[in-house]
């Protein structure tokens, strides 16, 4: 079944550069069915629910003591396929900073400790172990940061789906900085369509249900903004894009890091990109991916539908 699903996934490819725009999204639909994949959105929506009902400014204040003071971890998150790796290397280029890529013990962690009793448990667990012990916890991932990038001021962890776990690393690093990448979510289905995403992503294989993941997402995101001001910087792809020296000049500042020339031309950096988006930073920023769904705009009703019943913009 993964055979067949890629290989329409590289006929929708070639089609597609064909500019035969309906057989590519053809091929790109039958690859997806192939799979016979289907999500459980009633998962994200109870830890949406969950993380919203818990997290809230007062509880953040009241646990300030326990996390680390450390501001080595920057976070980069947002929904795959949205820049979180060009952000990364943007960051990363800077003589302060190194990524590290994505990690998974942020979530690793953060599911351990919130297993059979979601978030509730996880601050139960924090008050019976109080603040010098739970200390350890952050430590761990400082401990593993030092050993990825033990010269570092700063490292760069661009895991996309860290968003969901943002109020376990606010308990965690109530000084960490994080970069939420949002671009436009008809461009980020329509690459997470035809891309060979893992199949935790699954989400991305049906219209309804990625649009109904995706306002989810949102409606997460816009909370933690709320109950963490000043710890989240919203960047834009299409901003970045389009005027990339301003932009990224607002992110270092963000960052607390001074301008350096080398952050713009961070696609000659000689690193190794282990994502889908190796060959994308490896060119200079431009505008090329910017609106591509409008390419395939009359396949798109079902996605359109849910963000317009939501009030998302696209």
């Amino acid at each position: 079944f993964e055979d067949r699903s890629s290989l329409r996934l590289c006929l929708g490819r070639l089609y597609e550069n064909g500019r035969d725009y309906d057989t590519a999204f053809l091929n790109f639909d039958q690859s997806r069915k192939i799979l016979n994949s289907k999500f459980n959105l009633g998962d994200i929506k109870a830890w949406v629910d969950d993380s919203i009902g818990c997290f809230t400014s007062e509880i953040f204040e009241r646990y300030k003591e326990f996390g680390s003071k450390s501001e080595k971890p920057i976070f980069v998150v947002g929904m795959p396929r949205s820049g979180t790796t060009m952000t990364e290397q943007i960051i990363a280029a800077h003589s302060r900073a190194q990524g590290v890529g994505e990690l998974s013990r942020i979530s690793r962690m953060s599911r351990f400790f919130g297993a059979g009793g979601g978030m509730r448990q996880l601050l139960a667990k924090m008050d019976e172990v109080g603040p010098e012990r739970w200390k350890d916890i952050p430590q761990q991932y400082l401990n593993l940061l030092d050993t990825l990038a033990p010269d570092a001021h700063h490292t760069v962890d661009k895991l996309p789906h860290n968003f969901r776990y943002l109020g376990f690393i606010r308990l965690c690093f109530p000084r960490a900085k994080i970069i939420h990448c949002k671009r436009n979510p008809l461009d980020t289905f329509i690459s997470a369509f035809q891309n060979p995403l893992k199949i935790v992503h699954n989400y991305c294989f049906d219209q309804v249900t990625y649009g109904k993941y995706y306002v989810h997402y949102l409606r997460l995101m816009e909370h933690m903004k709320k109950v963490m001001p000043g710890s989240i910087y919203e960047s834009h792809y299409e901003t970045l894009t389009e005027s990339p020296e301003t932009e990224v000049r607002k992110i270092l500042n963000f960052l607390g890091l001074p301008w350096e020339e080398a952050c713009l031309k961070f696609n000659e950096q000689e690193t190794v990109v282990k994502t889908l988006s190796h060959q994308q930073v490896r060119n200079p920023i431009n505008t090329g991916p910017v609106a591509r769904w409008r390419q395939y705009e009359k396949h798109l009703a079902p996605i359109m539908a849910v963000l317009d019943e939501a009030g998302v913009r696209y």
